[in-house]
């Protein structure tokens, strides 16, 4: 309302997501026991099952964005900078790479509607990679990897893994690549 009132809406982008899962442990009294629901995805705050880590994400635009829009892609917050970065057309002198993220500007636009690269989450012990279509989670460090289908499956009720063992392999050699690029950023490697 306010941006409108400015005259300055068409031309921002405001966007808005909630905080990852609901916290707590489902069924046990607060303190311990949680608010919310994950509704009918598997996991609440702090695991990387799709209730932990899957939100509703908002974009207004409306200089760009004519029409209401849904994006069926997975998309997290780290595609904001890429985004403005793309918007502003802008390439930052010895911007450390690799950077995070992928501009969400052509799926705005309509010209692309599958996520060119995974996202990837470590969180503690846990891992997981997010494509368009599997998703590739370890859930602790002595447990095994589990694959599922987040399209047809998105309770995440059934490993896929033993039955797709070259997804798996794929998955999990981008993860653990990405897993060490991290490693080296938090060792300054990325950065002068």
């Amino acid at each position: 309302k306010e941006l409108r009132a400015l005259g300055v809406a068409e031309n921002t982008l405001v966007t808005f997501c909630s905080d990852n899962g609901p916290e707590g442990t489902s069924g046990m009294p607060f303190p311990h026991g949680g608010y919310g629901s994950a509704g009918p995805f598997r996991g609440r705050k702090r695991d990387l099952w799709e209730g932990g880590v899957r939100v509703p994400g908002l974009l207004e635009w409306p200089g760009k964005i004519k029409q209401p829009l849904t994006l069926d892609m997975p998309c997290c917050t780290s595609d904001y900078y890429p985004t403005v970065l793309d918007i502003l057309g802008l390439e930052i002198k010895g911007q450390p790479q690799p950077l995070d993220g992928i501009s969400l500007l052509p799926a705005i636009e309509g010209r692309m509607r599958e996520r060119p690269e995974p996202i990837a989450f470590e969180f503690r012990d846990r891992m997981a990679l997010i494509g368009n279509r599997y998703k590739l989670i370890r859930p602790g460090k002595i447990e095994a990897w589990m694959l599922f289908d987040i399209l047809a499956d998105p309770g995440e009720t059934t490993d896929l893994a033993a039955e797709k063992p070259e997804i798996v392999r794929k998955m999990k050699e981008v993860l653990l690549a990405w897993q060490e690029s991290c490693n080296g950023s938090r060792e300054g490697k990325d950065y002068r």
